[in-house]
């Protein structure tokens, strides 16, 4: 029994103290993963000196690729093709992304009705405008002021000017150069809205050109001309019969409603329908008929010393083409024909194709 004690005894003192192979086996995994990493560490150097060495190990064959070889003239299909670097050394303009939005005129202009007994010098009165800017503000008038007609709707510019619409070749500066103005009188009239660079007129738009003024274009017939209905064979090309003295006489009484101006380079007398219309001088009728461009029933007498006188916006015509005439014999009666605002007569005198003025000619 004291045996069996002693060996019991003996038990229990080696169960409470800690076991020592359970102190190795921690000490043992420890030791083991420092280990392993210390065997990572030493690979990983020396992988990059082992790269050349022959270990004898079996190689495995790499598995051959099906690229064409290409040939000098041919390089490599895409996408196989390595791009190639850009090495430009230029300068390259920055790009814009806004693109150039003009601001379009924006007039207020003001619109004139033609009534019966209108005159453009009236006109332009009214609105405080020389009448000549009428007229370049409004090509259904063109350059004569004779093509004025009841009904018809006149713009009117507030200020002294010319009305221009622009087309597809038009720049500032060569609508100045059309106008005789500065560029900058275009581009600094705040309702055009150029002021802003690159100063670009839109096409089909209009602007205003002040203080411009337009060349004055006058209609005259020539033998190898055709205007409308009118033909060289309406213009009669033949002898003159009578020649004028050179001293002119009123064709017709009345009022005088408008004068020798810019834009009307002739009078107009006022008379009742038929009122006779005399020759201012004796010469040869050289054409009797409609008139193409506004003057309505036309009369043109050729005085045979460089003088014409023309009868325009008759109501009858009382002579005959190759005829002559007399100073003072009627020709035709007063009328409105053609563009006309009321009964008159329009009476030019000319000399070599100038248009005069027929107060410097009549008594």
């Amino acid at each position: 029994m004291g045996i069996l004690a002693s060996l019991l005894k003996r038990g229990r003192e080696l169960t409470d103290q800690p076991r020592a192979s359970d102190t190795v086996q921690r000490y043992g995994v420890h030791f083991g993963l420092l280990g392993v990493a210390a065997a990572v560490l030493l690979v990983s150097r020396l992988a990059p000196a082992l790269a050349g060495v022959d270990l004898g190990l079996p190689s495995q064959q790499p598995v051959a690729l099906a690229i064409p070889s290409p040939t000098p003239e041919e390089p490599l299909p895409l996408p196989l093709q390595v791009p190639a670097v850009i090495t430009d050394t230029y300068l390259h303009r920055v790009a814009i992304p806004h693109t150039f939005s003009p601001e379009l005129p924006t007039h207020d202009l003001t619109q004139h009705v033609v009534e019966r007994g209108d005159t453009p010098n009236g006109i332009a009165e009214e609105h405080g405008i020389d009448p000549a800017t009428l007229l370049w503000s409004n090509p259904n008038l063109s350059d004569e002021s004779q093509l004025l007609q009841v009904g018809i709707t006149l713009t009117i510019l507030p200020v002294n000017g010319v009305l221009h619409t622009v087309v597809a070749s038009d720049t500032v500066e060569s609508i100045a150069g059309m106008y005789n103005v500065d560029p900058q009188a275009i581009t600094e009239y705040g309702d055009n809205h150029l002021e802003k660079w690159p100063h670009r007129p839109v096409p089909g738009t209009e602007i205003v050109v002040p203080g411009g003024e337009k060349p004055l274009e006058v209609w005259t017939f020539t033998a190898n001309s055709r205007y409308g209905r009118v033909q060289a064979s309406d213009w009669y090309g033949g002898p003159l019969v009578y020649a004028g003295l050179g001293r002119f006489i009123w064709p017709t009484w009345g009022a005088v409603t408008q004068i020798y101006w810019w834009g009307h380079r002739a009078i107009d007398i006022a008379g009742p329908i038929d009122r006779p219309v005399a020759a201012s001088d004796s010469g040869t009728v050289v054409y009797t008929g409609w008139s193409p461009v506004g003057y309505g029933n036309l009369i043109v007498l050729d005085h045979g010393n460089g003088f014409q006188t023309y009868y325009a916006h008759l109501n009858s015509i009382w002579v005959a083409t190759g005829q002559w005439v007399t100073q003072g014999a009627n020709i035709g009666g007063v009328g409105t024909t053609g563009r006309s605002s009321g009964p008159h007569l329009h009476f030019e005198i000319r000399y070599g194709g100038a248009l005069l003025n027929p107060y410097d000619y009549l008594p």
